[in-house]
């Protein structure tokens, strides 16, 4: 299951609880990138690398036969096309796009700072 949407839109809250409903492996883009980069900058490169592990994850999940959730913004196009190509070598992808009212985005992002 491939997830996208704006930061605060609710992505990682739907991704938990699909996980724990399906059993399914959580892939998150804002866990890899603390990971990797304790102090982020969110250069091109950084992200190259964040989804580059997050697609590396997400395949090797997927080869031991487990259902996979993956979370983060993906709204390049390139981005969603490597997850989506991904998915169907695995058998199948359900894409979401997760919005929320643009005020409650807000108030959740003004929360997370």
């Amino acid at each position: 299951m491939l997830l996208s949407g704006v930061p605060g839109s609710g992505k990682t809250t739907l991704a938990g609880r699909l996980c724990e409903r399906l059993g399914a492996v959580h892939v998150e883009s804002d866990a890899i990138r603390r990971q990797l980069f304790p102090e982020p900058s969110y250069t091109p490169a950084e992200h190259g690398a964040v989804f580059a592990r997050a697609e590396a994850l997400a395949a090797d999940a997927l080869g031991e036969g487990k259902v996979v959730v993956v979370d983060a913004t993906n709204l390049a196009r390139r981005d969603r096309r490597r997850f989506l190509r991904l998915g169907e070598r695995a058998g199948g992808v359900v894409a979401v796009r997760v919005t929320a009212p643009e005020e409650v985005v807000r108030r959740r992002l003004a929360r997370a700072t």
